[in-house]
C-alpha cells in the first residue's frame, strides 16, 4: 500500500502540472513552451499589436473628472467629447493597420467610443484620424469593435506629432465606458537618406534604401574603403553577426 507521504508527492506533482498547463508554463526536455503567440516585434510583412488599458486614460485637462465603471472601465463623469488621454507607444515609424476597442455600453441611446488622433508638435491643437466605437452595442462589457487602419496609411512620426488616443463620452452616469484599446501597427524600413554611405552602392542602386537602413542601424559597416561590396558572397560568420545586431540577440 502507498504512503500517504507518496500520496501527497503525487497530488503535488498533478497540481503543479494542471497550474503549468493552465499558464502555458509546461515544460517539455527542460525547455519552456509557450502556449501563446506574441505579436511580432520585427520584420515588414507581419502586424505587431501595442494594448492600452482602462487606467492608462487620464484627464486631458485639469477641470476634467473620471470615475470607474463595472469595476474594469473608466469614463469622464464631467465632460462630452474627447476627455481623456492617452499616449500609445507604437515605435517611430511604425504604420497604422487597425485598432480595437474594448467598451462598456448599456446605454441604449449614446456610443462611446476611442479617437485616433495626433496631437501637434507645435501645441496647436489635435487632428482626428478616425474612431472607433461601440456601434450601439448597448449590451454592457465585453463589447468589442475593429476597425481597419490601413486606408489611413499614417506612418508615426514622433517628430512632427504625437500619436494619441482619445476617449469620447456623450453619457456621463457611468452607463458607458474604456475597458482598453489594443493598437496594430506594420515595422517599415526607414526612407532612405538622399547621399549615399558607401561608394560602390549610388542612390539609383535597387537595394539603395535597405544597404543604409543597416548602416543607420549599426549591422554593417560595410567592407572596408569606404565600401559595401553589394555583391561579395557572405560567409556563415558574417551572417551571424548581421543576425545578432539585428535582432538584438543575447546569449543568456
Amino acid at each position: 500500500m502507498r504512503s500517504r507521504r507518496h500520496r501527497i508527492q503525487v497530488r503535488n506533482v498533478v497540481l503543479v502540472l494542471t497550474l503549468a498547463v493552465a499558464t502555458g508554463r509546461a515544460t517539455a526536455s527542460g525547455q519552456q513552451a509557450q502556449a501563446s503567440r506574441r505579436p511580432n516585434a520585427y520584420g515588414t510583412t507581419a502586424d505587431s499589436a501595442y494594448h492600452v488599458g482602462s487606467s492608462e486614460f487620464v484627464p486631458r485637462t485639469s477641470g476634467t473628472t473620471y470615475d470607474e465603471a463595472f469595476g474594469i472601465g473608466r469614463y469622464s463623469s464631467n465632460c462630452i467629447g474627447g476627455c481623456l488621454i492617452a499616449s500609445p507607444h507604437v515605435p517611430d515609424g511604425a504604420l497604422l493597420t487597425g485598432i480595437t476597442g474594448y467598451f462598456c455600453d448599456s446605454n441604449a441611446t449614446y456610443d462611446v467610443g476611442v479617437f485616433v488622433a495626433t496631437a501637434a508638435a507645435d501645441g496647436t491643437g489635435f487632428q482626428t484620424l478616425t474612431e472607433v466605437t461601440s456601434n450601439g452595442a448597448a449590451q454592457g462589457c465585453g463589447v468589442s469593435s475593429f476597425l481597419d487602419l490601413t486606408s489611413l496609411n499614417y506612418q508615426v512620426d514622433y517628430g512632427s506629432n504625437e500619436l494619441v488616443l482619445l476617449g469620447d463620452f456623450h453619457a456621463l452616469d457611468g452607463t458607458v465606458a474604456i475597458e482598453g484599446v489594443t493598437l496594430y501597427y506594420r515595422l517599415q524600413v526607414s526612407p532612405a537618406p538622399p547621399t549615399a554611405t558607401f561608394n560602390d552602392v549610388p542612390v539609383t542602386d535597387p537595394a539603395f534604401q535597405f544597404i543604409e537602413a543597416l548602416a543607420a542601424a549599426g549591422i554593417t559597416a560595410g567592407c572596408g574603403g569606404g565600401n559595401y561590396c553589394p555583391d561579395a558572397p557572405v560567409t556563415r560568420r558574417q551572417m551571424a553577426v548581421y543576425l545578432a545586431k539585428a535582432l538584438g540577440l543575447q546569449w543568456q
